[in-house]
């Protein structure tokens, strides 16, 4: 009787340990379940960098810091630090280069380009690029124009095209200019 008693005690203790494991599992997500739900967070992130980066560019404050550079016929270089960059502010605009390994016309081994926006221009591109087409007058090299495809606040492009055939394209983050740490070499003009 004694082991009966021991058996039956023993078997309902396992059947308790058994149940509250089944419904410890069904009340925890599954994997799908949490990725689906981190997709859906990563999607509605995405989209308030959308708005955020479609905000700076109808306000016309925003600053592109670039990560790469490269030219009309495929020269690439990977810049150091922020000081090359896109600044587009009201109705001024910078574009700056730098390099350490040179001295460069701006005093930090690039060019620095200011001038003023004549045309302004914010568009979407599909479903995730805006687009912004800025004809600018430069102070030194005249009349050309900025091209800006935006697609969050990491992934962003900008060409520099003259009339005189001088193209640069700039790729990196995208800020406001009061949050960028920028900095502005000598200017020539």
């Amino acid at each position: 009787m004694k082991k009966l008693l021991i058996g039956m005690l023993i078997s309902f203790c396992l059947v308790a340990i058994q149940s509250r494991s089944v419904q410890a599992q069904e009340d925890a997500p599954t994997r799908k379940q949490e990725r689906l739900d981190r997709k859906k967070a990563k999607a509605l992130e995405f989209e308030q960098e959308k708005a955020e980066v479609a905000r700076l560019a109808q306000e016309r404050d925003l600053v592109l810091e670039a990560n790469t550079l490269s030219g009309k016929f495929g020269f690439h270089a990977t810049p150091v630090g922020a000081n090359n960059y896109v600044l587009i502010d009201s109705a001024d605009f910078i574009l700056q280069t730098s390099s350490p390994a040179y001295v460069g016309q701006n005093g930090i081994g690039g060019v620095t380009i200011r001038g003023t926006i004549e045309s302004y221009e914010v568009t979407t591109s599909g479903q995730h690029v805006i687009v912004v087409i800025a004809q600018v007058n430069t102070y030194g090299l005249g009349p050309a124009t900025i091209t800006l495809n935006l697609m969050g606040k990491q992934n962003c492009r900008a060409t520099f095209s003259t009339a005189s055939g001088i193209v640069l394209n700039l790729a990196g983050p995208v800020t406001s200019v009061s949050e960028s740490k920028v900095y502005e070499g000598t200017r020539l003009y």
